[in-house]
């Protein structure tokens, strides 16, 4: 430890003494003050609530981010006499007078402390878990976890490689070391009473990056985000405070809000530093955004796979940068190391010894989550220092790391708020050992009643209850008069804690029937149920899967509709339905299409406003006449649009509104009445994980089923084109059959043939023409591949090039003229030079796609019966 910066004033005001006075909130940051002179703190609390850190949340739920690896047995090269620690459980003391966060180090959560029951769990062990297997060809990480070393030579502060391994001390990849894949669902955050107050000083001792007078800019940054990693670990020990405890009827761990309180009171600039941190970790995240959505999440769970790529790309998409773009510009990377070269290696040495003290914690718990929290840093320093973190300069456990991180600084910002709420509520002076019932200021009951009337008013509570509620407050009923004053400002919150507690000493909310059974969770599904929740209305929405979304998560060209874009596009209804009518054939109905068309401008108009879903692309595809298909402008236009329901949803499902039944297959319409004026009940339903059946009843029962099917054949054929590209899917459909001699000469297709295949290019110039995030996911998943110029082409679909070029030449002269042979009449993204350019290239092949729907139904959406009524 290098005896220079032991002597730096700023490092000794961790070592602090708690006072006994009792300590305000008043260290929460000033919600206009600024962070870098960027942004405000409220920007930051405001994007990380609205939007960022859902997603983080939903994101570190997923199985990639789960699992982390790590040698917790490295030796500690520091403290050789040290006395081991011996771990113990958190035993069942008397939690009001706890002076164990009394004797505690400022800052320090982890202080020591014997159990007062010897077999106690152990508090501080990382629990073992199965071994978790990640595909091996998108896991580098385990395929060198064992002895590996990092060949490449990163000393040289002014070569583009010098920040590659700055987290080399935490991944530790030296001979002979062997790291654990540790489970982090199972191993999260907690108190464990271990001392760790050496830890903290050798830490920032050691933060110090050269200069002799006064902290510079890099020092200040490195002290910042070591605090704002610290200010984040004291956050989460005491949300994760008091440990299960059977004595005290615990069954999970619970908050210590006056620990919370007492560690930040004196020093609101720890607060700020961990907000610091957060908009440097975002900085990384946009910086890193083309890296991230194309990163190879697989797991082997393909399921939970794609909604791990969907949470990414949601991340890391235009919109949530440009609408939160202060906040993940509020640190420039650019004011860092302008002085000298040198200053990068003194800030790498000292981050590189700060991992070589961390190795030095005694608590598994502890180190696994320092270790973590100090690679998602390293990650995050990666991304903004290196000037290209492709090639396998980040790797996996870095991402991992890096996104756990991120979504721990997160939960942070919100979680020190909601403690300090908490020991206001705790230390009000409307607990009821301290306030007589005569004494209650009429001001507060009037606000109370008041408040109460509004979320009835809004549908937010029942009727009954508003009463019962209102019946307590005639009766003094001090604790709900305390919570209406500190919620009073979220009537959705406030709605919630009054629905889900006994704060109403005894009221209870009438159970009311639901007012519709939606069957599917797709687009259609989704769109109703919010409809009749948005109205005040009840819902239970029944899905076979496991997962929202259906066949809707999986669409990715958009949704189409005339005419949002008003005359910027050469558009009309008349043209809209047209379109439809041809594509529709023998089935067509000309009053379903006649909604369709007349109501798509408005389906467009409000996914946008009230699902907040970005459609501001619009492009022509197969069938269509015009440029009327809306997709993101990052991002696959079907996950955007569920991800956004379902998230509006399930805030109507924390109120009780909606009652969302995963699993369930529908069996059966319940209906009563003579034959031929029946009318629907309900549905039976099977669960589909027990075999259980029920019956669910309602007024209205909402089909959404719609459907799909698929097919896999092998077979290809290839000579040149031989259809109008962007016509309808059945008339491409039909002449690719008619590769097959059999369907050729009867026109119905053979189940037992093999389904011939061919393949699908794109220039380079189409592909920019809004197909680049479709052409990169299909490149990402080896659906597609890039190929340079028509011998790379050749070579690739094992075809003539000379008969390429004659194609090529062909398609250019139609281009030029404005139609071809096969009736195309729309030729966008005609490669410049075949010779030299890119293509891309993938087999497709005919399978079946969507069924639609399978019921008839009339233009007001009713299921019409056999004899076409409804």
């Amino acid at each position: 430890m290098p005896s220079r910066l032991s002597s730096l004033a700023f490092c000794l005001i961790f070592l602090a003494c708690l006072v006994a006075a009792s300590p305000s909130t008043e260290f929460l940051p000033n919600p206009s003050a600024s962070i870098e002179g960027r942004c405000t703190f409220q920007d930051v609390e405001s994007a990380n609530n609205e939007q960022l850190g859902i997603i983080l949340k939903n994101m570190r739920d997923r199985d990639f981010f789960r699992w982390f690896m790590v040698d917790l047995e490295v030796e500690c090269n520091f403290w050789k006499e040290e006395e081991e620690f011996v771990c113990s459980g958190g035993g069942d003391g008397d939690d009001s007078t706890d002076e164990r966060a009394q004797t505690s180090s400022m800052m320090d959560p982890m202080s020591m402390f014997p159990s007062e029951e010897p077999d106690d769990e152990p508090l501080c062990g990382v629990s073992s878990q199965p071994s978790f297997d990640f595909e091996p060809a998108s896991d580098p990480i385990v395929a060198s976890a064992k002895g590996s070393t990092l060949a490449e030579d990163c000393s040289d502060p002014t070569k583009a490689n010098f920040w590659v391994d700055i987290c080399t001390g935490i991944d530790n990849n030296e001979e002979g070391a062997t790291k654990s894949t540790i489970d982090l669902h199972a191993n999260e955050e907690h108190n464990t009473y271990y001392n760790g107050s050496h830890i903290w000083t050798a830490i920032y001792d050691d933060n110090c990056v050269g200069s002799d007078g006064g902290m510079c800019y890099e020092e200040t940054v490195l002290y910042r985000l070591l605090s704002g990693i610290h200010s984040s670990t004291t956050i989460s020990i005491a949300k994760h405070y008091y440990p299960p405890s059977k004595k005290k009827n615990r069954t999970s761990y619970e908050p210590n809000p006056s620990f919370a309180v007492q560690a930040f009171s004196d020093h609101p600039e720890y607060v700020q530093n961990l907000h610091f941190t957060y908009v440097f970790l975002l900085r990384a995240l946009k910086k890193a955004s083309p890296f991230l959505s194309t990163f190879n999440y697989n797991t082997g769970n393909s399921t939970d796979d794609m909604l791990t790529e969907m949470l990414v790309n949601r991340l890391t998409e235009s919109s949530i940068l440009d609408s939160c773009s202060n906040v993940f510009g509020a640190f420039d990377e650019s004011l860092m190391f302008t002085s000298s070269p040198e200053l990068k290696t003194t800030f790498k040495n000292i981050f590189h010894n700060v991992s070589s003290i961390v190795d030095c914690v005694q608590c598994q718990q502890c180190k696994l989550h320092a270790k973590m929290s100090l690679m998602g840093l390293g990650a995050g320093m990666k991304m903004l220092f290196l000037e290209d973190i492709d090639g396998g300069a980040i790797t996996r456990n870095e991402v991992v790391a890096f996104m756990n991180t991120l979504a721990k600084v997160s939960e942070s910002i919100t979680d020190i708020r909601e403690l300090s709420q908490a020991y206001l509520e705790e230390n009000s002076f409307l607990s009821s050992a301290a306030v007589q019932e005569d004494s209650l200021p009429l001001a507060i009951t009037d606000s109370c009643v008041s408040t109460i009337k509004q979320l009835a008013a809004r549908n937010l509570i029942s009727s009954s209850l508003e009463i019962a509620l209102a019946t307590e407050i005639l009766n003094a009923n001090v604790n709900l008069l305390a919570v209406c004053k500190h919620y009073g400002g979220d009537p959705s919150k406030l709605a919630r804690i009054l629905q889900d507690s006994d704060i109403a000493m005894g009221a209870t909310q009438e159970a009311l029937p639901p007012d519709a059974i939606v069957v599917g969770t797709g687009l259609a599904g989704l769109a109703a149920t919010l409809t009749i929740l948005d109205n005040g209305g009840r819902v239970v929405l029944v899905e076979k899967e496991t997962r929202m979304g259906g066949n809707s998560a999986k669409a990715s060209s958009g949704i189409n509709a005339c005419c949002p874009h008003g005359d910027a596009i050469s558009d009309s209804k008349e043209l809209f339905k047209n379109d439809t009518t041809k594509s529709a054939g023998q089935g067509a109905n000309p009053a379903l299409i006649d909604v369709l068309v007349g109501g798509s401008e408005d389906a467009v108009e409000w996914l946008k406003s009230r699902v907040n879903v970005d459609l501001s692309q619009v492009a022509q595809l197969g069938g269509h006449s015009a440029k009327r298909t809306n997709r993101p402008s990052n991002g696959m236009a079907g996950a955007e649009i569920i991800y956004g329901m379902q998230r509006a949803v399930k805030e109507y499902e924390k109120q009780g509104k909606v009652e969302i039944l995963m699993g369930r297959r529908v069996m059966d319409l319940i209906k009563e009445g003579e034959e031929g004026e029946e009318e629907v009940k309900g549905v039976s339903v099977v669960d589909l994980s027990t075999n259980a059946t029920e019956s669910l009843f309602a007024p209205n029962t909402i089909l959404a089923t719609g459907g799909f099917a698929s097919d896999r054949s092998a077979g290809s054929y290839l000579s040149k084109r031989f259809v109008n590209e962007v016509s309808t899917r059945s008339n491409v459909t039909h002449h690719m059959l008619l590769h097959d001699e059999v369907y050729e000469a009867t026109g119905v297709w053979d189940v037992d043939r093999e389904v011939p295949t061919f393949w699908l290019v794109l220039s380079e110039e189409a592909a920019g023409e809004g197909g680049r995030k479709h052409v990169d996911l299909y490149t990402h998943k080896g659906l597609m591949k890039e190929v340079r110029g028509l011998r790379g082409l050749a070579k690739e679909t094992g075809t003539s090039e000379k008969a390429l070029e004659k194609t090529y030449e062909e398609y250019a002269r139609a281009a030029k003229a404005g139609r071809d042979e096969f009736g195309k009449t729309v030729f966008r993204g005609v490669p410049a030079n075949a010779k030299s350019g890119k293509f891309y290239v993938g087999r497709v092949v005919s399978v079946l796609h969507y069924c639609m729907g399978g019921v008839t139904i009339d233009e007001d959406g009713r299921v019409l019966g056999g004899g076409g009524g409804p």
